[in-house]
């Protein structure tokens, strides 16, 4: 498996395009990677329950591989998202596009592709979606540790997706916040660092320059980048107090 881009995302050095399905969606026939790309497009064009059932489908025919279980958490993420637009209810989509990132994780894992590209965005859009009151009740998955939470959110940084949550989970996993930028959380308390509070700083700015149209999460992304600055500054502050000042010629 070469790694999974979420769609609408382009890997470097390829072209990122899905082809189309010929008008023949909801076909269910055909094999596993014919499935996925119908499905792709289909996630594309905003049919996203479509899409969702077309993994589905996928899962069905090899539970063993892992792509599938992305592709139905993304598409149930954004049918979660334009519900919630329309003000209708959502929360059966986001828990069930949680479960299906975490079973993706697992199912990549077992197969030796926790490198792949893309795993680590999808471990940030897990995260975003279990620390969501719609998700408190989910279990936490194995990788919910202190350690494995930094690791998988600065390689989700750093593939620089065009999306906001890889931003949003490295941010809020460096402040270290019970409530920080939308992100509601149990963070095991531990002292704060100027230098982390700095880049949590960064993370915010660009998840809130990522934020198009989406101005109260700007909002929340600038207040939290602020806050983690201003802290940041009060850390640093006795350690400048402490440096001697240089000798006078």
């Amino acid at each position: 498996m070469s790694g999974i881009v979420p769609p609408g995302q382009v890997k470097a050095g390829t072209s990122g395009i899905v082809p189309p399905d010929g008008g023949h969606a909801m076909a269910f026939g055909g094999d596993y990677e014919q499935l996925m790309v119908i499905a792709g497009d289909k996630t594309l064009n905003k049919f996203h329950r479509q899409a969702a059932a077309l993994a589905r489908k996928a899962i069905e025919l090899d539970p063993a591989r892992p792509k599938a279980y992305a592709m139905l958490g993304f598409a149930l993420r954004s049918e979660g998202a334009a519900r919630a637009a329309r003000s209708e209810s959502f929360a059966d989509e986001y828990r069930g596009a949680a479960r299906a990132l975490v079973q993706y994780m697992q199912v990549a894992t077992q197969r030796g592709e926790r490198e792949s590209f893309g795993f680590a965005p999808c471990a940030s859009m897990a995260f975003e979606l279990l620390v969501r009151p719609e998700c408190a009740d989910e279990p936490r998955p194995s990788w919910w540790d202190e350690a494995s939470l930094r690791e998988l959110s600065e390689r989700a940084a750093a593939e620089r997706y065009t999306q906001v949550h890889p931003f949003t989970m490295r941010g809020a996993v460096l402040a270290n916040a019970p409530c920080i930028a939308g992100v509601q959380w149990s963070p095991r308390p531990r002292a704060q660092a100027a230098e982390e509070l700095r880049e949590a700083a960064g993370c915010f700015r660009q998840a809130s320059k990522l934020s198009v149209e989406q101005f109260e999460r700007r909002a929340e992304f600038d207040a939290a980048a602020a806050h983690c600055d201003r802290v940041a500054q009060q850390l640093e502050a006795p350690q400048e107090a402490a440096e001697p000042a240089p000798a006078a010629e």
